[in-house]
């Protein structure tokens, strides 16, 4: 973002879309029996859940573990014992809620895990009820889950990430494996936000904007689909064995950004934030490590990652339960190479060897949509 337009958005006059997801995940506990769980209730079920944010189902794709479906403003993921919902713009995600609680209930699960989370908005005085603000957020939070507590990870001036926990889990019992990935990337190289700008002829297939980016190397032997919005913008799902992966691109000049989450149980994050970071180039980038103790990332998960072209500005990290963590990092482009941000490629990025990477993952895969009892 240049001063003009800064200036422009600090006075109100510019416009933007918001790029900044907003994430809400409600796990259950996983009966004795296990099944089918919430993976029973109809399509109907979720295309209702959907509009209550004011959006829409756009595809989907079923496996054998869990359905994904692309969405007017993101992406939702529905397990047999977990929902994720991550949307965009002013959407009114919390408004979901009753809808979600009542689907547990008819399933007759029992709560087991809530978090909600997004990173500060770029617009913030666009949203709406109930998203004015965190402390609106927490309110209609508290309501449902009053044990719950809300964070606050990373620098008040600059980018941060708010989530709210309730955790219901009884962790002498049970052993926690979960973890996942979000990268928020801010001001796209300029050549990478123009494959995701279509104009005014005919638009190109997901396909081919999924290859010209790069995105199709970066989870090598997944199943994905994509979606391409007119006049831009741009969106894709992505499955391998238990785990997913989605993708968000905002390219407009002055509110460039795109998103990436994954919950793929790998022993290092590393290769993948700088491959992913690779593809978009971009000036700004924040990256967020949850993991319990029992995933593959382990007890003592490695210093932050450095990238080529970005100095690592901060590191937050916190234990929010005992033995699940956060890390939350914040990146920029260094001064003296703000130019050839082109210098930014994976480590270790070859195809052979991202294919090795994600074949071990897929192979060795923990049940993301249930909670696993200890020995």
């Amino acid at each position: 973002m240049t001063m003009d337009t800064m200036s422009a958005w600090l006075d109100g006059d510019m416009d933007g879309f918001e790029g900044p997801e907003k994430r809400l995940e409600i796990d259950f506990e996983t009966p004795a029996t296990s099944g089918e769980g919430l993976r029973v209730l109809p399509k109907q079920f979720w295309v209702d859940t959907v509009a209550l944010l004011r959006g829409s189902i756009l595809d989907e794709l079923k496996t054998e573990h869990f359905d994904a479906y692309l969405i007017s403003e993101s992406s939702l993921f529905v397990y047999p014992y977990r929902v994720i919902m991550i949307t965009c713009g002013t959407t009114t995600l919390l408004n979901t809620l009753p809808q979600v609680i009542l689907a547990g209930k008819q399933c007759k699960l029992r709560i087991d895990w809530v978090q909600y989370s997004r990173k500060n908005f770029i617009f913030p005085s666009k949203q709406i009820q109930p998203h004015t603000s965190f402390d609106e957020e927490v309110r209609v939070l508290k309501k449902q889950f009053p044990e719950g507590s809300p964070y606050v990870l990373g620098p008040l001036d600059s980018d941060h990430w708010f989530v709210f926990m309730a955790d219901y889990i009884d962790r002498a019992v049970t052993q926690e494996k979960d973890q996942f990935l979000n990268i928020y990337m801010h001001d796209l190289d300029e050549e990478i936000s123009d494959i995701f700008l279509y104009g005014d002829g005919p638009l190109p297939s997901a396909e081919e904007v999924t290859q010209r980016s790069g995105i199709d190397k970066l989870v090598p032997g997944s199943t994905v689909q994509a979606h391409v919005f007119d006049p831009c913008g741009y969106s894709i799902n992505g499955i391998l064995g238990e785990s997913y992966f989605t993708i968000h691109v905002t390219p407009e000049s002055h509110c460039s950004y795109a998103s990436f989450e994954t919950n793929l149980p790998l022993t290092s994050y590393d290769q993948l934030i700088n491959s992913v970071l690779a593809v978009f180039r971009p000036r700004r980038a924040q990256t967020i490590i949850l993991w319990d103790e029992g995933s593959r990332l382990g007890p003592a998960k490695p210093k932050p990652v450095l990238i080529p072209g970005l100095v690592l500005k901060n590191t937050t990290v916190n234990e929010c339960e005992p033995g699940y963590k956060i890390e939350v990092v914040n990146y920029r482009t260094a001064k003296e190479l703000m130019s050839p941000r082109a210098q930014l490629t994976p480590q270790n990025g070859s195809p052979k060897n991202a294919t090795q990477l994600f074949s071990a993952a897929s192979a060795e895969s923990p049940d993301s949509g249930a909670r696993v009892p200890a020995a």
